[in-house]
């Protein structure tokens, strides 16, 4: 969540002051926003996650990563296109 208040001012003028209280926004943990993600085909945003303090998963509970096979599941054929 973000509180912001900007005052400007000119010669000769009162100044303005604006105050605002921006919604609350997930980002990772270096401070990046999750990105808005639209597919294409229903126009449909991807919804964001309610929460980002999920445990860690001790590495040898972690499920084995197959280079060979698993690669696919992060490049879809249907991205080539």
């Amino acid at each position: 969540m973000s509180q912001h208040t900007s005052v400007a001012g000119w010669k000769g003028s009162l100044p303005d002051t604006s105050t605002g209280t921006l919604t609350p926004a997930l980002a990772n943990k270096i401070a990046m926003l999750y990105p808005e993600i639209l597919n294409t085909n229903s126009k449909k945003t991807m919804p964001l996650p309610a929460k980002a303090n999920f445990p860690v998963v001790p590495v040898d509970k972690r499920e084995k990563w197959n280079h060979r096979t698993d690669y696919n599941l992060l490049n879809p054929w249907w991205d080539k296109y």
